[in-house]
């Protein structure tokens, strides 16, 4: 999606998925996305999500792991949310539980 079209989307009546790249290119899970788009967050993730060039010269976007990982342990990331200024970290609460919990999806001020 192009950031004009992210801005036109009513994304209150949405599900969403968003991923917003370097480059600007917002990727939308709901709209072709794979298992992926339902990784949930936490103040402590255990993987994060990294940029990199495909030999085609387009930008992809990596999951890797920052510790090991069980087999059929949950994969979670720390979404750290930009979020719109008249907006309160508040108003995105976080429900991890981790012992780091900063109590939003938010990302750290």
């Amino acid at each position: 999606m192009s950031p004009a079209e992210v801005e036109a989307t009513d994304w209150e009546s949405h599900l969403t998925y968003l991923f917003g790249l370097s480059d600007g290119t917002v990727i939308d899970g709901a709209q072709g996305g794979n298992a992926l788009r339902h990784l949930n967050h936490s103040c402590s993730p255990n993987c994060e999500a990294v940029e990199a060039w495909a030999l085609d010269g387009t930008l992809r976007l990596d999951i890797i792991t920052l510790c090991d990982v069980r087999a059929g342990e949950e994969l979670c990331l720390d979404y750290a949310l930009t979020i719109d200024t008249t907006h309160a970290p508040e108003a995105y609460p976080c429900a991890c539980s981790s012992v780091e919990c900063r109590g939003t999806m938010a990302a750290s001020a």
